[in-house]
């Protein structure tokens, strides 16, 4: 059994490490970017599927620029009941779940998009610096 999967050779991660692509990326595509990403995540959470883990690593790019959102080894169905608050990085924890919250929402992946939004601007806010 094989699974083909589309090719997708950038990585946000790699464009956002590298200061020659940073200084390039402007605000059109970076709003272009978080549209994708919202899209995203939006049919996710209409499908009652939590990411759980988005970060710079797990979004991938076309050729053409599209976006895929990728590794769903933590996902879980929103409608399950109890949850493990110890999903990713510490650094990168929603709130709730340094708490150790086990019974949370979509919420979690919106401060992942979040956290995504602010590697473009890290001078919004100093209280964001981690």
């Amino acid at each position: 059994t094989y699974l083909l999967l589309e090719y997708c050779p950038y990585e946000l991660s790699k464009i956002v490490d590298d200061e020659v692509a940073k200084t390039k990326i402007d605000q059109t595509h970076i709003k272009c970017i978080m549209h994708q990403l919202f899209t995203g995540l939006c049919y996710l959470h209409e499908n009652f599927v939590l990411h759980r883990d988005l970060t710079v690593t797990n979004i991938l790019f076309t050729e053409i620029g599209v976006l895929k959102i990728t590794d769903f080894s933590n996902c879980r169905m929103a409608t399950e009941e109890k949850m493990t608050p110890n999903v990713v990085s510490r650094w990168y924890r929603a709130p709730e779940l340094l708490f150790g919250a086990t019974n949370y929402t979509s919420a979690i992946d919106i401060w992942y998009y979040l956290l995504i939004y602010y590697v473009f601007h890290p001078n919004i806010c100093c209280c964001m610096q981690m």
